[in-house]
């Protein structure tokens, strides 16, 4: 299950350039909230949001391991700025999930505003980096 979520997201992120698959990204987070209304707790979608933006943000932005200066601490900074991006969508899934387990009417109101406000914090994290934000589709 574990590694699904990983190509899953890996998968999701084909809709963007170079590959402009964009019914993937309606597929692939279809799939991931379907997930989150599955998983016992909100722990396990966490976990599922996590290892959903690894792999969606981990292929998304490969271009962070290219820098030619390749040591160790390019890559430890590439892989912390993907975990950190990844655990906006962990947190997102543990909330939607709670949402959930309270009333299933609030899943589908307030999901997507705890979804868009995570997008939101993640962007302005980055000062305005546009990546992989699924509004630029």
């Amino acid at each position: 299950m574990y590694i699904f979520i990983i190509i899953l997201g890996i998968a999701t992120d084909l809709a963007f350039t170079p590959y402009d698959i964009a019914p993937l990204i309606i597929a692939g987070f279809s799939l991931l909230f379907y997930i989150i209304i599955k998983v016992q707790n909100s722990k396990k979608a966490f976990w599922a949001g996590l290892l959903f933006g690894f792999g969606y943000f981990g292929f998304g932005n490969w271009w962070l391991f290219t820098i030619p200066d390749n040591t160790a601490a390019t890559i430890l900074f590439g892989s912390g700025i993907i975990v950190l991006m990844s655990l906006f969508y962990a947190a997102a899934s543990a909330a939607s999930r709670v949402l959930y387990g309270v009333k299933k009417s609030y899943f589908l109101l307030f999901a997507p505003i705890v979804w868009t406000i995570a997008e939101k914090l993640r962007h302005s994290l980055w000062g305005g980096s546009p990546g992989l934000i699924q509004a630029t589709l």
